[in-house]
C-alpha cells in the first residue's frame, strides 16, 4: 500500500512538472490517470483544476476544484483559485465570496488578496480594490504582479501620475515583462508625455513583437505626434494581429480622417461598428467622416445612433448640431447647442457653432455673444475670433470688427479669411479710401 501511495506521489509530482514547464495537456492526462485509480486524491483534483485554469477550461476547473472542497473543504489554496476560476467566467460577486472564504482561512494568503483586488476592480469598486493591493504590498512588497494591477485600478480613477508610479515599480521588480510597459505607455500618452509613451511602447514590442495593445498604443502616441503615416502603419500591424479588434479600427479612422481620406476613414469605421456596434464613439466618427463628404442627411443619421446609445454624448450632439446647420434647420440645431451647453457650459466648440447658427439667422447680438464665450474658453480659437468680427461688421461696428480681425491674425498671420474679412471691414469704415494692395504681414498695422 505504501509503495502504491508513492507511485502515485511521483506520478503527481510528474504532472506538476509538466504543468511548470507549460505541458498543461500533459499534465492533465497524468493527473486522469491517477483519478481513475483514486477519485478521493484532493491534491489531483487541485492541480487538475489548475493546468485546465492555465488552458483556459474555467467551467472544467471550477468543477476540479469544487471537488477538491468536497474532499477539504478548509484547503484555502482551493477556495482562492475556485475564487479565480469564478472570476474568469464573469461570475465576480460569487468570486468576492469565494475568495473571502479563502481570506478567512489564511487571511496573508496573496494570490487570494491579489485576486480579490482584481476582482473588486472589474466590479467598479476602486477604492477597495486599491486597499486590497495596499495589503497584498504589506505581505509581498516584492510581488511586481500586484503594482501592474494597482495601476489599471488607478488608471480606472484618472489618477495617473500615481499609476505611472505603479508601472514603474512594477518594472523594478520585472523588467521583463511588456504588459508593464504597455500600460506605462497608456498612462504617459493620457498625460500627454508622447515621446516617452512611444518609448515605452517600443520596450514593449521589444519583449513581445507582436504585442497588439502596444502596436495600436503606438499608432495613438504617432497620431498624437503628427506622425499620421506611421501611425496608419502601426495600426495596420497591430489589425495583423488582431484583425477584430473594433477599437484599433476606430483610431485607424481617426487618423485616416487627419489625413483626410474620408472614403476609408468611413470604410473603417463602418467595420468597427460591425465588430461592435454598441460604441457611440465609432457613430459619431462615422457621421464626422459622412460630413467631411457632403453626405449630411447620413451624417445626421450616424449622430443620431450614437446619441440613442449614449444620450450624453456631446461630441456627437455638437456634430448633430453643425449638420443640421449645413441642412438650413436652424432652429432645430440652436436647440442641439443648448442641449451640449447644458452638459458642459464650458465647450467651447459648441459656443462657437452656435455663434455661427446664429449667425446664419441674422442674429447678431446674440451670435456675437456665443463668439465672445467661445474665445473666452479658448482664446487660441482662431475661427472664434473671426466668427466676432463678422457679428461686429454686422452690426456696422467697423473699428470693432477689425480688431477681432487683428486678434485672428496675430494668431495666424497667413489666415487668408481674417485677412480678407479686415479689408472688407476696413473698406466699410473708410469707403472713400483709394485701394491699394496690401501684403498678409502688413495685416496688423493697418
Amino acid at each position: 500500500m505504501q509503495d502504491h501511495r508513492q507511485a502515485g506521489q511521483e506520478r503527481l509530482q510528474q504532472g506538476i512538472n509538466l504543468a511548470k514547464e507549460r505541458k498543461y495537456e500533459e499534465a492533465l492526462a497524468i493527473y486522469d490517470q491517477i483519478l481513475a485509480e483514486n477519485r478521493n486524491n484532493k491534491d489531483v483534483w487541485y492541480y487538475k483544476g489548475n493546468s485546465l485554469l492555465a488552458l483556459g477550461q474555467y467551467k472544467e476547473a471550477l468543477t476540479a476544484f469544487d471537488q477538491a472542497l468536497y474532499l477539504d473543504p478548509h484547503d484555502a489554496r482551493f477556495y482562492g483559485n475556485k475564487g479565480f476560476a469564478l472570476s474568469e467566467l464573469g461570475r465576480h460577486e460569487e468570486a468576492l465570496t469565494v475568495l473571502d472564504q479563502a481570506l478567512r482561512l489564511d487571511p496573508n494568503d496573496v494570490l487570494s488578496l491579489g485576486n480579490k483586488g482584481t476582482v473588486l476592480d472589474d466590479l467598479c469598486r476602486y477604492e477597495e480594490a486599491l486597499a486590497t493591493y495596499h495589503q497584498v504590498l504589506q505581505v509581498d512588497p516584492s510581488d511586481a504582479l500586484t503594482y501592474y494591477n494597482k495601476g489599471n485600478t488607478l488608471i480606472h480613477l484618472k489618477r495617473y501620475e500615481e499609476a505611472l508610479a505603479a508601472f514603474d515599480q512594477a518594472i523594478q521588480l520585472d523588467s521583463h515583462n511588456p504588459l508593464f510597459y504597455g500600460n506605462k505607455g497608456y498612462v504617459l500618452n493620457e498625460l500627454g508625455r508622447y515621446e516617452e509613451a512611444f518609448i515605452a511602447y517600443n520596450e514593449s514590442l521589444r519583449l513581445e513583437s507582436d504585442y497588439q495593445v502596444a502596436l495600436a498604443g503606438r499608432g495613438i502616441v504617432l497620431d498624437e505626434l503628427g506622425r499620421y503615416e506611421e501611425a496608419l502603419a502601426a495600426y495596420n500591424q497591430a489589425l495583423q494581429v488582431h484583425p477584430n479588434d473594433a477599437l484599433t479600427h476606430y483610431n485607424k479612422g481617426n487618423t485616416l480622417l487627419h489625413l483626410r481620406r474620408y472614403e476609408e476613414a468611413l470604410a473603417v469605421y463602418i467595420r468597427a461598428i460591425q465588430l461592435n456596434p454598441h460604441d457611440a464613439r465609432f457613430h459619431g466618427n462615422k457621421g464626422v467622416a459622412l460630413a467631411k463628404l457632403d453626405r449630411d442627411e447620413e451624417a445626421l443619421a450616424a449622430y443620431n445612433e450614437a446619441l440613442r446609445l449614449q444620450p450624453d454624448y456631446l461630441p456627437a450632439l455638437v456634430c448633430k448640431g453643425t449638420a443640421l446647420d449645413d441642412l438650413g434647420r436652424y432652429e432645430e440645431a440652436l436647440a442641439v447647442y443648448q442641449q451640449a451647453l447644458q452638459l458642459d457650459p464650458n465647450d467651447a466648440i459648441a459656443h462657437y457653432n452656435k455663434g455661427n447658427t446664429l449667425l446664419n439667422l441674422n442674429r447678431y447680438e446674440q451670435a456675437l455673444a456665443a463668439y465672445d464665450c467661445a474665445f473666452t474658453l479658448d482664446p487660441k480659437n482662431v475661427d472664434a475670433a473671426i466668427g466676432k468680427g463678422d457679428a461686429l461688421s454686422n452690426l456696422g461696428r467697423y473699428e470693432e470688427a477689425i480688431n477681432a480681425y487683428d486678434e485672428a491674425l496675430h494668431l495666424d498671420p497667413q489666415n487668408k479669411e481674417a485677412f480678407e474679412r479686415k479689408g472688407e471691414a476696413l473698406l466699410a469704415l473708410y469707403p472713400h479710401l483709394p485701394p491699394r494692395k496690401m501684403d498678409a504681414d502688413e495685416s496688423e498695422n493697418p
